[in-house]
């Protein structure tokens, strides 16, 4: 048995455990892996995220059918994150699942589909979506969608993308500077802006 699994086995609480999860990286991860189907069943919806969350960072196709049923969590959040692992594990072929999100009458989970369905489309009816739901006056979508962003940087080469950039200036002017999430985008334009000028 590995450290990270006599580690789990030993924690006294959710809270141990996600400390655990912050050190999984690609030279320890597979120690993780015969733990992965007790945890994906554990009541704390935040240890079923970071399940799903490795599954796909790691590409742990066997684990599959776990992602499967993390699309059907009673937890919004959980269902999100199943949905990019999903997408991380089938890539184009997760298309039709994206798609049935996109409808979702949830907002976060909708968004989760527009965007995930938008890179790998490119489709710019489907941006135009995306932008109508979160530049609403007061929508409170806008206070996510950029979280929503952030968490695909990886896929979508944000400083290649001068579409995303734009709907950042634009968010950035209708969120209150007091909100923390406003701060967010500022570094990150500001580190969009500075990579351009580099290259």
């Amino acid at each position: 048995m590995g450290d990270i699994q006599i580690r789990i086995s030993k924690a006294e609480d959710r809270l141990d455990i996600s400390d655990i999860f912050d050190e999984i990286n690609e030279w320890n991860y597979k120690e993780l892996i015969p733990s992965i189907p007790e945890l994906s069943r554990n009541s704390y919806w935040v240890i079923r995220c970071d399940v799903l969350d490795i599954i796909g960072c790691y590409k742990l196709t066997e684990f599959l059918n776990i992602v499967k049923k993390g699309l059907r969590d009673r937890i919004i959040i959980v269902r999100g994150y199943a949905l990019s692992s999903y997408y991380d594990l089938l890539g184009k072929k997760a298309l039709p699942m994206i798609r049935k999100f996109c409808k979702e009458k949830n907002m976060r989970l909708r968004l989760s589909g527009l965007t995930l369905y938008y890179i790998e489309t490119e489709d710019e009816e489907t941006l135009k979506k995306i932008r109508k739901i979160v530049m609403r006056k007061g929508s409170w979508n806008r206070y996510y969608i950029y979280n929503i962003f952030n968490e695909f940087e990886s896929y979508m080469h944000t400083e290649k993308r001068p579409e995303i950039i734009q709907l950042y200036e634009d968010l950035l002017k209708h969120i209150p500077k007091s909100f923390g999430i406003s701060k967010d985008i500022k570094k990150r334009l500001d580190e969009i802006y500075v990579s351009k000028k580099t290259k």
